[in-house]
């Protein structure tokens, strides 16, 4: 290494070329070995990057099939719950039915002592007549006709 100094030939420093050579190869192979290093970190990251996407890709398809059977299950239990409301719908109307006819037979059993009543007095009215009277037998009596029997 030599010094020039301004002016004078000897005073601004010269550096031997193989030196500067040897800098820049060491230059370079720092930079080489930064790169490669900053490369690896980079593959490590996509490839941490790649294994996460098929994570959360799996853990979609999972939540997927899992709407999909509940919604199914959701649908099942609407339809049973349907069936269900129709057959209430059916036995309700069905007992509003036998209630009115609970209640129209009801109304005619109160009705049937005051018939009866009054064909008694008519009977005794047109006189003692020795018929039978639906209380007193069957009507069957009166035609010599066996008793049906009632299965």
């Amino acid at each position: 290494l030599h010094l020039r100094r301004r002016g004078e030939t000897e005073s601004v420093p010269v550096i031997n070329p193989s030196t500067q050579i040897a800098q820049l190869q060491a230059l370079a192979s720092e930079l080489k070995t930064g790169f490669t290093e900053a490369m690896q970190e980079l593959s490590r990251i996509q490839h941490g990057e790649y294994a996460l996407e098929e994570k959360v890709q799996s853990c979609r398809c999972a939540m997927e099939e899992k709407v999909a059977e509940m919604k199914n299950s959701l649908n099942c239990f609407k339809e049973e719950l349907n069936d269900a409301k129709s057959m209430i719908e059916e036995i309700s109307t069905k007992q509003e039915e036998m209630q009115q006819k609970i209640e129209q037979l009801q109304q005619e059993k109160k009705k049937e002592p005051r018939k009866l009543k009054a064909k008694r007095i008519q009977k005794e009215e047109h006189g003692s007549q020795t018929v039978p009277t639906p209380l007193q037998g069957s009507p069957f009596r009166s035609l010599n006709l066996p008793e049906p029997v009632l299965i």
